[in-house]
């Protein structure tokens, strides 16, 4: 695991790189797994500084709803990409 501290607060960043291979690809990988394997990562080290996840996940949303109306408090994003995927759908889930 990479932490990186800042020089001088308690401010901790703890990079999350990910790939998820296309669904079609031949690499293709159990995405459900891919999910939980990150969930638990994150679970484990939440306590230990901000998480910043990043990467591919090969996951079209398209213009689904990617909040909770409500909940969440976030920019609505800009679509340019209205394709989806199975993937996508799970990456919305998670």
């Amino acid at each position: 695991m990479l932490k990186l501290k800042h020089k001088y607060d308690d401010l901790t960043l703890i990079p999350c790189v990910c790939y998820l291979p296309p669904e079609n690809s031949s690499r293709k990988v159990d995405v459900h797994n891919f999910f939980d394997s990150l969930l638990a990562n994150i679970y484990q080290y939440q306590n230990d500084g901000l998480i910043f996840i990043c990467g591919d996940f090969n996951s079209r949303c398209g213009n689904n709803v990617d909040f909770i109306a409500g909940v969440d408090e976030v920019s609505e994003r800009n679509v340019v990409d209205f394709k989806n995927n199975n993937y996508g759908n799970i990456f919305l889930d998670f």
